[in-house]
């Protein structure tokens, strides 16, 4: 519990990641927890069952942390839904910007022999 009071005092994120990433490092390691590990994903919104996957031993079971990979999965396609939204959004921006630039190409405008200029009152021509 002392270890993450403290994981949690560093401002940057990279920082306090690193430090929870190196308690569930311990966790698993050393006390051979996977439960425990898997509840630091709770615990701390910066890590991701991604994250500590490479701690655990090769003989695992995924039972034990079948939830955490499904909602992880889910998280992903939620964010690549989001992903494919904006894309879209920003295509149909395109097209759009695509239209007004052929419609400037053909625009044309006259302008008098005695026309003088809106900004400065100079003749134009």
């Amino acid at each position: 519990d002392l270890a993450k009071i403290n994981a949690n005092k560093p401002e940057e994120d990279e920082a306090r990641k690193r430090l929870w990433l190196r308690i569930a490092h311990h966790v698993v390691e050393e006390e051979k927890d996977i439960k425990k590990a898997i509840e630091f994903l709770a615990d701390c919104e910066l890590l991701k069952i991604e994250d500590i996957l490479p701690f655990f031993p090769d003989f695992v079971l995924i039972d034990d942390f079948k939830d955490e990979i499904c909602s992880s999965l889910e998280e992903y396609n939620r964010h690549i839904e989001e992903l494919k939204s904006a894309m879209d959004d920003a295509t149909h921006s395109a097209d759009l910007i695509r239209i007004d630039i052929k419609d400037l190409r053909n625009r044309c405008g006259f302008v008098g022999s005695s026309q003088c200029c809106d900004l400065c009152d100079q003749p134009v021509l």
